[in-house]
């Protein structure tokens, strides 16, 4: 076994200790990983290990070894700081009470008279404390911090319980137990000198006054005002959220409530006022080391503005500018609110000329980038980072937008021939403007007919690949699927090497070169030799090959354009020069040319890849021919086979999900609606409305309360099943949503998308928790674990991730598929992966190793996968028209299903996994058994099934379907 493979299984293994909080035994398999591999970061994982266990001795030796290889681990130092301290407390306490030493309570983090299970309590509650204290949340800190008060009292715990209290503004709370504190101890300075300064505040705001009945009403209010403020955060409301705060400092003033009116002030643009409320936060707290530093950044920022300057005289005209800064604040907003960039400017510029600030430039900038003027954008904000180098997010915004100006710029350059008497560069480039301008306002409001037009103009005035690549993109928002195809190959003419164009290209040949080719046969067949020619042009342009430009050439000739044909059987040369059959057309053709007479054989159409004959009967027709007597008998039950439909919907249905234990169905659609509707009378109950772009996926909570829907708005929302109404809104991607999904445990919701992330929310209030990162495309699936200690990933890049719950860190990447991965399963308790790529492989890993144990050549693509129930066998759909099923042990194919009219778009099993339901892409829906691989039904519903849902209890399947609506079939009369 390697050496990766060896610290791979010990990093498992000390895992598995983790997660029984056996923390020996995770120390001891984490030294055997250091003497395979030592490293900075394991030392200072050693530390915080020992620190767990109480050794901190030990810990602090091993954050030093871990400093000595590398100073710069800040986390380290930070620990090693806050553990010598601790350590130099006890000793300090040790020889202060040396007589009292036996009868004293329990010094912090000793645990020699504690059991080992309250111990372990106590690691426990005091890293749960700790990811409260980091969250800010000090109601969380201070509940756990009483449980540990509980376990093990001490002066030390008294005096933090103190300082949490303070935090939360219940002073009175907080002295008593500063002098509980002093009480264990009364040789603590800090709690006294901080229970002194507790005092006199309180004596200076008159809050000793009133009982406990005041105080807890006091407590509410604030609580409310709290929440009103946040909201008012959120929105990006600051006056109103300035006016709350100023409300809560009344009823309970402290130093970090001045200090974030101070930082509320500064969002406003009133940077005096700002500077005096954090003046008066450290008058009551000098430590607020952020309060200090945000003084000297202000005072800086106003010195060099000239801003300092004036008198008694400027003082009222501060009004005025206050008053005037508020009007045009009001006036950009509605501008914002209609999208009119142009005038939230103009707006947004008199508010810099009154004031100018840092923010305020960054935000110029982001206006101007909305507009598409990006040198105006990147100016704007390096005006920013001059007034203030520390806006990080301004630095990244400018080395983005740098890079995509140089792309532009690089494209116009090499693109852009002036001819005599056209419009000189200023008018185009106002012209331009302008267009792009109308162009985007026409996208915004989702008119892409109109936005077309706008871009056709700006392609006539100066056309680059890019602007191609934007119109196929707009061409396939329309459905102008050929169009788009065409126009991503001339953006690929002008530059071979953009990426955008080459992967979009790439999915769209997937996607449509089978649809092509039979569109493409039918004309044929009907002899319609104009559009068989449209079509074969767009599917040279999908990938061209020198086997499609000879039959070009046998089309062209078939409509009697002899020099277009031997034209394409050349250029058919030149990319095979062996093409012995285009030589022997063009001889003839010449002949034809030179010599008018009837050929005795017109030129040859060409095999491409075994997959098509020109004159060729169709296989599935000649098989049907061949059974035609069984086909009747079944078509004579299909007929008696009651179908539903659920109509309402105005858009393709995306998806589908029953609630479990009722009769309640749940769609999605490219309506942008949800609807729920009651099985059994067909009706619909409730629309929900919401989202901005059409919904691809919905899940459902446990217990039917809440659902999830991810759209292509790039949301996901949280609806209360009951009620109907959105419960929050989760923002955060930069792309559509593909799929959301939560965990075993209820508390976390995971989301992915096509911006090739991961995120990771609360489950019960949508909050951010973390964003995972390292995928290179489009992230379709995320499953975690049985037990929720892990989960996987897969993408369109072709990698699988795992990651590790604990800290939300990807723990190995599994390489070996050469396209993207489309269908992706987590089967025997997590023991194995099943992932089926467009390499036309289907890939079986061992999921504790990471390694790949079988790999399944399909020989063509795949287009549905599924599992049977057992997780022995996989059966897949091909784009050769056939259905497989192999057996996932052996890798044995076991079933060859044929007589599939077209392509299969979907499967599913049903009647304990005895049938097969496959849909196709010319609408039929068919049941095939598979013992025998033969067809016992077929459903001619001529619709298409993106999704099919199977209650084997009931007989009956729903499908989600292409034609809007939703269709039910009762499977009884299919049983053997």
């Amino acid at each position: 076994m390697s050496l990766e493979q060896d610290l791979k299984r010990l990093r498992d293994e000390r895992q598995q200790k983790f997660n029984e909080e056996d923390w020996e035994g995770a120390l001891q398999i984490h030294d055997r990983i250091l003497e395979l591999s030592p490293s900075p970061l394991r030392y200072a994982n050693r530390g915080s290990i020992l620190y767990r266990l109480g050794r901190i001795e030990e810990a602090i030796a091993a954050y030093r070894e871990a400093l000595d290889l590398d100073p710069s681990l800040r986390r380290a130092k930070a620990d090693l700081e806050r553990l010598e301290g601790q350590l130099e407390e006890q000793q300090q306490q040790q020889e202060q009470q040396p007589e009292q030493k036996e009868t004293n309570l329990p010094l912090p983090d000793q645990n020699a008279n504690i059991p080992e299970s309250q111990q372990e309590k106590l690691n426990q509650l005091r890293d749960d404390r700790q990811a409260c204290l980091q969250n800010e949340d000090w109601e969380g800190a201070l509940a756990k911090h009483d449980q540990i008060l509980e376990i093990e009292p001490t002066a030390l715990r008294y005096a933090n319980k103190g300082s949490i209290l303070y935090r939360l503004g219940h002073f009175s709370k907080a002295s008593e137990s500063y002098r509980k504190a002093l009480e264990l101890d009364p040789t603590m300075e800090p709690a006294k000198r901080d229970l002194e300064r507790l005092e006199a505040q309180m004596e200076e705001e008159g809050l000793l006054r009133g009982g406990k009945q005041d105080e807890k009403e006091i407590y509410e209010k604030i609580e409310l005002l709290r929440k009103q403020r946040q909201e008012k955060v959120e929105q990006g409301l600051w006056e109103e959220a300035l006016s709350i705060h100023d409300q809560v400092l009344a009823l309970e003033p402290t130093a970090l409530r001045h200090a974030n009116r101070g930082a509320l002030l500064y969002r406003l643009g009133k940077h005096r006022e700002a500077i005096a409320s954090y003046q008066t936060a450290l008058g009551l707290d000098s430590s607020l080391e952020q309060a200090k530093e945000a003084v000297t950044h202000l005072e800086g920022l106003l010195e060099e503005e000239s801003l300092l300057a004036g008198s008694e005289q400027e003082d009222g005209s501060q009004e005025e500018l206050a008053r005037q800064i508020t009007q045009y604040r009001d006036e950009r907003q509605v501008f914002i609110k209609e999208k009119n960039w142009e005038q939230a400017l103009a707006m947004h510029d008199r508010i810099i000329e009154l004031e100018p600030t840092a923010l305020r430039y960054v935000n110029r900038g982001a206006m101007l980038y909305r507009m598409k003027r990006l040198q105006e954008a990147i100016d704007a904000h390096k005006k920013a980072l001059e007034m203030d180098p520390s806006l990080d997010n301004a630095k990244k915004d400018i080395v983005r937008m740098e890079k995509e100006l140089q792309k532009k710029r690089a494209a116009q350059e090499e693109l852009i021939t002036p001819l005599v008497d056209e419009p000189t560069e200023k008018e185009i480039e106002e012209k331009l403007e302008s267009l792009k301008s109308q162009r985007q306002e026409q996208i915004e409001l989702n008119n892409w007919e109109k936005a077309l037009e706008y871009q056709n103009e700006i392609i006539d005035l100066e056309p680059n690949a890019l602007r191609y690549t934007n119109k196929g993109s707009m061409l396939y928002r329309l459905g102008k699927v050929n169009e788009a195809i065409l126009c991503y190959r001339k953006a690929l003419e002008l530059d071979p090497e953009l990426e955008r164009a080459t992967s979009d290209l790439e999915r769209l040949k997937e996607n449509e070169m089978d649809r092509l080719r039979e569109e493409r046969q039918e004309q044929m067949e009907e002899e319609n030799w104009g559009q068989a020619l449209y079509l074969h042009d767009i599917i040279l342009a999908l990938e061209t090959t020198a086997l499609r430009m000879a039959n070009r050439g046998s089309i062209l000739y078939r409509m009697n354009r002899f020099q277009e044909a031997m034209s394409s059987y050349r250029k058919a040369l030149e990319l095979d020069p062996d093409l012995e059959k285009a030589k022997e057309d063009i001889e003839r053709l010449q002949e034809e040319i030179n010599q008018p007479q009837e050929l005795s054989a017109i030129p040859e159409e060409f095999e491409e890849d075994d997959e098509e004959f020109f004159d060729a009967v169709p296989v599935d027709e000649a098989e049907e021919m061949e059974s035609a007597n069984e086909l009747s008998a079944v078509e004579e039950i299909v007929n008696s086979l009651p179908t539903d439909v659920f109509e309402g919907h105005k858009g393709e249905v995306t998806d589908i999900q029953i609630v479990a234990n009722t009769s309640t169905l749940i769609s999605t659609s490219k309506d942008k609606t949800i609807r729920v509707w009651d099985i059994e009378s067909k009706e619909c109950l409730r629309i929900l409305e919401g989202h901005d772009d059409w919904i691809r996926f919905l899940t459902l909570s446990p217990d039917g309360t809440r659902l999830f829907s991810c759209s292509d708005d790039w949301n996901v929302r949280a609806w209360n099943f009951d009620s109907g109404q959105c419960e929050y809104i989760l923002e955060g991607h930069t792309m559509p949503v593909l799929h959301v999904s939560t965990s075993p445990s209820h508390r976390f919701l995971f989301s992915t998308s096509r911006d090739r992330t991961i995120k990771i929310w609360d489950y019960q209030n949508g909050k951010l928790l973390s964003t995972l990162e390292g995928h290179e495309d489009w992230v379709n699936h995320f499953i975690p674990t049985p037990d929720g200690n892990k989960a996987i990933s897969s993408s369109l890049d072709g990698d699988i991730r795992i990651w590790n719950v604990l800290g939300w860190r990807c723990t190995n990447t599994l390489k070996g598929h050469e396209g993207w991965i489309e269908f992706l399963y987590l089967i025997q308790d997590g023991r194995k992966i099943i992932s089926g790529s467009s390499d036309n492989t289907i890939k079986v890993w061992n999921f504790a190793e990471g390694t790949e144990e079988k790999s399944i050549s399909t020989n063509t693509a795949l287009t549905d996968m599924i599992l049977t129930k057992d997780e022995t066998k996989v059966i897949a759909a091909t784009k050769d028209n056939t259905i497989r099923v192999w057996d996932l042990n052996s890798g044995e194919c076991l079933k060859i299903i044929r007589g599939q009219n077209s392509i299969t778009a979907k499967l599913a099993l049903i009647h304990n996994d005895e049938y097969i339901l496959s849909s196709s892409l010319k609408g039929e829906v068919n049941v095939w058994c598979i013992s025998t691989g033969t067809k016992i039904a077929k459903f001619n519903e001529n619709n298409v099934v993106n999704k099919f849902i199977v209650l084997d209890d009931k007989n009956l399947v729903i499908g989600a379907c292409r034609d809007n609506t939703i269709k039910m079939w009762n499977t009884e009369k299919c049983r053997s």
